[in-house]
């Protein structure tokens, strides 16, 4: 038992002693019981028990005969005597509270928490005024791990002793250990009130004031703080922390590299300072930074991936795959990394790479829209269009976008460009008609279907998608162009003269301009005769 202990359970045998009266005891019991205090007092503890025992024999109804054995019992460390000495007394002492107060220390110390428990509950009742039990109950209670029930137990001392400024710090700690910030707070700001200049616990503070998320309070409590304290690492992180959460970048990355100088063995402050100086524009520090903390922690998969997001920012594709596949090698099932790797190999050129990585990714999650828009967009760069409009309509298929629909719509253009050049004019003409299900007012799809009407020499057809482009947008100069040949084709020379003469207002620099000019005269001159 510890020095402290020792004298706790002096303290307690001596309440007990003044408690529990002896003038009862027979003459033959007694001269054996002051025979036993002499000896004890002279520390002649064998002698003092076989005296004890033997007034015990005698008077085996005499409380204070046990209450001297179990404190003779304790001062030789047998604990287990001297509890079962203190039961006796207890029995024949039914109402003093300070006897379980000493059987409760006893099997604290045995770590017999709910025995201990069991005989501190009964204390209160028994001896209303001795208001340190509480403090033991709170003791006790918490080591058997009832957070709830410790604080109450020193809530009640505190309403006693609201000065004592022990208890009042375990109540804020263990307020703090279970998450009850605020509790928490008013308990260390009530000890910084009442004891300024002896309050040394600001860093469990400026926890408990971090989960409020009061960052600001924060800030304005330990700004002066650490300007008093400037050598002390845990502090400057709380205000660093306070100043991540305020968005004040520059202030937080100040006081981490303070961190780091205070404390090198700190290193992963080196992946704060490194993320901040990213946000800050700062990539090549904050690329030293990453490396110093790599160097140390090389098996954390999201620095390797910040850093591939820097290098990649900067270019340098080459280096950010080698830095995200490094961290892919410690979580193969991290979906940015995948994502990212694609994203390079796609920058690069080398599609099929990028479709390989992007592919690994939907393994992992198949529900991920974006997964499948990144696989079309590489199709569409590739220009297999086909497969670019299945990946967008299985990215639209779980998430509706406005810019992934934009993208499927290019795509069934492409596609229809596409044959429209090569003349499969009837694949060209069903792939605009898609986009024009998707966005009924697309001007280059009625555009395009008008030129594959005229391909086709349905000029009639042709006419009336030329039209609906006017509609749409009538400063679109080549339609009239167009619209005008094809109204020329149907001799229907008045109309076309007119749409000729649109086109050449609209585009007098266009490369069809003398032909068309030419055009017109002709047909000026028809309708002259």
């Amino acid at each position: 038992m510890s020095g402290s202990k020792k004298v706790c359970l002096a303290l307690i045998l001596g309440v007990i002693l003044i408690s529990v009266p002896c003038w009862a005891m027979n003459k033959k019991a007694r001269k054996h019981f002051n025979n036993a205090n002499k000896l004890y007092k002279a520390q002649n503890l064998i002698g003092a028990k076989v005296e004890y025992e033997k007034a015990a024999g005698i008077a085996p109804d005499e409380a204070i005969i046990y209450i001297k054995l179990a404190g003779l019992f304790s001062e030789q460390g047998n604990w287990q005597e001297a509890l079962e000495n203190y039961r006796k007394a207890a029995i024949l002492s039914l109402t003093d509270g300070y006897l379980y107060l000493s059987i409760g220390s006893i099997l604290l110390e045995q770590k017999d928490y709910e025995g201990a428990y069991e005989a501190y509950i009964k204390v209160p009742a028994l001896s209303p005024d001795y208001k340190y039990i509480y403090l033991n109950l709170a003791q006790v209670q918490n080591l058997r791990g009832n957070a709830q029930e410790t604080i109450e137990h020193y809530k009640t001392f505190l309403s006693y002793y609201p000065d004592h400024i022990n208890a009042r710090k375990s109540l804020a700690s263990k307020l703090l250990e279970i998450n009850k910030a605020e509790e928490a707070v008013n308990e260390y700001e009530t000890l910084i009130k009442n004891s300024p200049d002896t309050f040394y616990d600001w860093e469990n503070y400026g926890k408990a004031l971090i989960l409020t998320e009061n960052y600001q309070k924060v800030i304005d409590v330990f700004a002066p703080v650490v300007e008093k304290i400037p050598d002390d690492s845990n502090l400057r992180l709380i205000l660093a922390t306070a100043y991540t959460n305020t968005d004040e970048k520059q202030k937080a990355v100040d006081e981490y590299k303070e961190v780091l100088k205070i404390d090198p063995k700190l290193v992963d402050v080196n992946f704060n300072i490194a993320n901040f100086l990213d946000k800050l524009g700062n990539a090549d520090e904050a690329i030293e930074y990453y490396l110093a903390y790599i160097a140390s922690v090389p098996d954390n998969p999201d620095a390797y991936y910040n850093l591939g997001i820097i290098y990649q920012e900067k270019g340098d594709f080459n280096q950010s795959s080698n830095m995200l596949f490094k961290g892919l090698e410690l979580k193969p099932d991290d979906l940015n990394i995948l994502k990212e790797l694609g994203k390079n190999h796609l920058l690069l050129g080398d599609y099929g790479k990028a479709i390989e990585y992007y592919n690994q990714a939907l393994q992992y999650n198949s529900d991920d829209p974006e997964i499948y828009y990144n696989i079309a967009f590489v199709h569409n760069s590739s220009d297999n269009y086909d497969q670019a409009i299945e990946y967008y309509q299985k990215s639209l298929a779980i998430k509706n976008d406005s810019k992934v629909l934009q993208d499927l719509i290019q795509a069934y253009l492409a596609a229809g460009n596409k044959c429209k050049e090569s003349s499969q004019l009837a694949e060209a003409q069903n792939y605009y008609q898609q986009v024009l299900l998707l966005d009924p007012e697309n001007v280059d799809a009625k555009f395009n279907l008008g030129l594959v009407f005229f391909d086709l020499n349905d000029y009639s057809k042709a006419k009336e998608y030329f039209i609906e482009t006017i509609q749409v947008n009538p400063e679109f100069p080549l339609v009239y162009y167009v619209l005008g040949v094809s109204l020329d084709k149907e001799k229907n020379y008045a109309e076309a003269l007119v749409n000729y003469k649109q086109f050449l207002t609209l585009a007098p620099d266009d490369e069809n301009v003398p032909a068309v000019q030419k055009r017109v005269s002709v047909l000026e001159n028809i309708r002259k005769k």
